[in-house]
């Protein structure tokens, strides 16, 4: 490309002394071109520039785009530093058919240039950079790689995934979010739309494969809502029909919220749950449950000030009940069932009878026998 570049400028001398018979290569002329570095990257910038003169402005630049674009795909990045690559002719197919024409023209200008250099292996046709200079020295190159370093990175990574996905031996990226939401943008670009027609299909077949699998997950996950929620329902109506009125209303109202979390399910499940919560809402009568004893109860008496029930039992036995249910005390010391139990005025005392003969007089608040009264 040099020698070109030196035997061009000899002939522009003989141009201008048709006498001259000088046919020496000068030092001085490549100096002048910047040597092969200079020469190279000179020339480019002139071929870039002519895009514009050759084709009018806005055909232009949009032919300076497609070069740019062709110029990156022959860059690679390897531990910080620049180097040419060689491009597979397939790998410069797009979408737009205009592009292509565009693409097929800048690399014909390029190699006639001896700017770029094609050739063929195993079959496969290829593009390449005619010297590293190209890549490393143009400081348009450079100032675009600067400028879409992220984009030349994750290109690096597609293409070959791509590539490999196009012949069976690679899988779609799904599971690449970030990766994925940044090519979905890129394909919307209008002005930036990098990706050849391989990486175009897979991207969108990687979209596509992972919003299937999203609705399947969300239809197994409303599959398993819709069970439980069913499941609640049934219950609720099964605990009205064993008298547990409490139970049922639990049922039902967690089977509401639950459905008010899942709104999707409620033209499936919405009646079913009403009907459940309805027939307990105005079903219930029961506030609270004491739950606890294993045997029947005999007696229930609430203590004047309102905190406490004491219920007299059939194991024997006294309980003590906080009106929230917990069970705060077991008095103990009768020898037969209980039948009866009563609160005096102040609450401090509580009074139990007994089918052992026996009244018991019990002190509330530490649950101690203070007397047994027999006769």
């Amino acid at each position: 490309f040099t020698l070109s570049e030196l035997y061009i400028k000899l002939t522009k001398r003989w141009r201008e002394d048709p006498n001259s018979s000088d046919r020496a290569l000068r030092i001085k002329d490549y100096e002048e071109l910047g040597g092969v570095a200079g020469a190279l990257t000179r020339r480019a910038t002139e071929e870039y520039d002519n895009l514009v003169r050759e084709f009018g402005e806005t055909s232009g630049k949009a032919y300076q785009t497609t070069m740019r674009r062709v110029m990156l795909r022959m860059v690679t990045i390897e531990g910080g530093g620049v180097a040419r690559r060689r491009v597979p002719e397939s790998e410069l197919v797009y979408p737009d058919s205009e592009e292509n024409k565009r693409v097929v023209q800048v690399s014909d200008q390029l190699v006639k240039a001896r700017l770029l250099v094609k050739g063929q292996e195993t079959g496969e046709p290829y593009v390449e950079p005619a010297h590293d200079f190209l890549v490393r020295g143009w400081d348009k190159l450079q100032g675009w790689i600067k400028q879409e370093q992220e984009d030349l990175a994750l290109q690096q990574r597609l293409t070959p995934a791509a590539n490999d996905w196009s012949i069976g031996k690679g899988g779609l990226w799904t599971r690449e979010v970030e990766r994925l939401a940044r090519l979905e943008k890129a394909l919307e670009s209008s002005d930036n739309n990098w990706l050849n027609q391989r990486e175009t299909e897979f991207v969108t077949e990687s979209k596509k494969q992972r919003l299937d699998e999203l609705k399947e997950a969300e239809r197994q996950r409303d599959e398993a809502i819709q069970g439980q929620i069913g499941a609640l329902s049934s219950l609720s109506e099964a605990r009205m029909l064993t008298n547990d009125q409490l139970g049922a209303l639990f049922a039902g109202v967690k089977a509401g919220v639950q459905l008010k979390q899942a709104p999707q399910l409620t033209e499936k499940l919405g009646v079913q749950v009403e009907q459940a919560l309805q027939q307990v809402v105005y079903g219930t009568q029961e506030k609270n449950r004491l739950e606890g004893n294993t045997d029947p109860i005999y007696d229930v008496c609430f203590s004047p000030d309102g905190k406490t029930i004491a219920t007299a039992n059939w194991d024997k036995t006294i309980k003590i009940w906080g009106i929230d249910g917990t069970l705060l005390k077991t008095l103990e010391g009768h020898t037969d069932q209980v039948n009866t139990v009563a609160y005096c005025r102040n609450s401090n005392l509580l009074a139990s009878g007994s089918s052992d003969k026996t009244v018991k007089l019990w002190r509330t608040h530490d649950g101690a026998l203070i007397k047994s009264f027999q006769g």
